[in-house]
């Protein structure tokens, strides 16, 4: 089983993974029936409001699907229907309220579950008797209420979606892992920068070094610059 860690080398792109990693875990907790996994989808809801809300999230949103939009048009053999995705996409993210956070502050009853998330134990039955009773409504009852919470999000989340797809197909794979021995250091020498700069665990053994790279990178750039990430 590969792991993949990001780490992304803008600002902007690591906005673009925040959200979607955000929208992913809400969306797999809302399709479970189990009580539980509603309450984390409830409290990622916020904090997946509150990232996309933010105008600077929108504007390099908008940004990055109008350039694609125009590869597209300039390209011989447009794919259409990933334009008609774009296009889409791009209305609906400029009709798209600039607060979409401001659905759940007018929402009482999630106002004060919020607050009560910074004290521990205070989202129990004896601090919250509504959400209680709220948890053990059925499945299908808690799927309609974080649909329509969620809802003022959709278009920023269809966006990240078609960004985050169109960067991860450009991107580079270098594998690594492989355990690989290396010349004895010389007494006093200084440890290989290259092994800190690849992230590599290191171990003194007989005759030299033997080190484990435990990163895979990916590699992916755009026209507005190189942004890189980090896998296992």
């Amino acid at each position: 089983m590969k792991l993949y860690f990001d780490y992304p080398l803008s600002e902007r792109v690591r906005n673009f993974i925040r959200l979607g990693q955000l929208a992913q875990r809400f969306h797999e907790t809302l399709e479970s029936d189990d009580k539980w996994l509603h309450h984390i989808a409830v409290c990622t809801l916020f904090e997946l409001s509150e990232c996309a809300s933010r105008a600077d999230l929108k504007r390099d949103l908008l940004h990055d699907l109008e350039r694609q939009r125009i590869q597209q048009n300039a390209s011989a053999e447009p794919d259409q229907a990933h334009l008609d995705k774009l296009n889409r996409a791009i209305a609906e993210l400029q009709a798209a309220n600039r607060q979409s956070a401001q659905s759940l502050r007018e929402n009482e009853w999630l106002t004060a579950f919020k607050h009560k998330l910074n004290i521990p134990g205070s989202t129990t039955a004896v601090e919250l008797p509504s959400y209680h009773y709220w948890l053990h409504q059925d499945a299908e009852a808690h799927r309609r209420y974080l649909e329509k919470w969620s809802s003022a999000t959709l278009p920023v989340q269809q966006a990240v979606e078609l960004v985050l797809a169109h960067l991860y197909r450009h991107t580079h794979t270098l594998e690594c892992g492989k355990k690989r021995r290396v010349p004895a250091r010389r007494a006093g020498a200084k440890h290989p920068s290259a092994a800190h700069r690849r992230g590599t665990r290191t171990r003194s053994g007989a005759g030299g070094v033997c080190q484990q790279v435990f990163h895979q990178h990916r590699f992916f750039a755009g026209k507005s610059g190189k942004h890189a990430q980090q896998a296992q």
